[in-house]
């Protein structure tokens, strides 16, 4: 009974840790996150990187938000010139689940930095209600394979640990009906 466990379990976690590091590597826990409210009525996203929004309002000015540093909404008069990948994407693409973004579009920007051994996305949009969304998600080879490798070390673990608790209960309920 214990081999089945070993037999069955584990790699049943295992496939399960796989299936959980290439969601991960790929972005699909990543969650948009809202930034905090302009002091006007945002119209159009001008520029951004992928740590950076610039973003025009109501009356012509541009405020950035820099979600690095933590300061959001200074006004810039010198946003840089849209782009939205650098050259190593037509290389080493990028391609990361975004979700949906939590509401009607208004206008939007999506935001990609690509490198042989490395990877980011950014998603600007600017909502119907006038609140600013962000979604990013990076990562790096080496990364991607940690995580891949511990999460299929931790459906290992969660299988074997399922596992010998169910054995474990099986032949507690066997013990107790030999009892009888």
């Amino acid at each position: 009974m214990f081999f089945l466990v070993i037999a069955f379990a584990a790699p049943v976690g295992a496939v399960m840790g796989l299936l959980v590091g290439r969601t991960w590597n790929a972005g699909g826990f990543a969650q948009w996150r809202r930034l905090p409210d302009l002091p006007l009525t945002p119209v159009q996203i001008v520029g951004g990187t992928t740590t950076q929004v610039f973003v025009r309002v109501a009356d012509g000015q541009v405020y950035s938000c820099s979600t690095e540093q933590g300061e959001c909404w200074v006004q810039d008069d010198n946003p840089p010139p849209l782009m939205t990948a650098n050259d190593d994407c037509e290389q080493y693409p990028v391609q990361y689940t975004v979700s949906d973004a939590p509401g009607k579009v208004v206008d939007s920007l999506q935001i990609q930095w690509c490198h042989f051994e490395a990877g980011a996305e950014a998603n600007y949009v600017i909502l119907e209600d006038g609140s600013v969304w962000m979604w990013y998600h990076s990562d790096a080879n080496f990364l991607n394979v940690a995580r891949s490798f511990g999460a299929i070390g931790a459906g290992c673990g969660a299988g074997l640990l399922v596992g010998v608790v169910l054995l474990l209960y099986v032949w507690s309920k066997s013990r107790v009906l030999r009892s009888r």
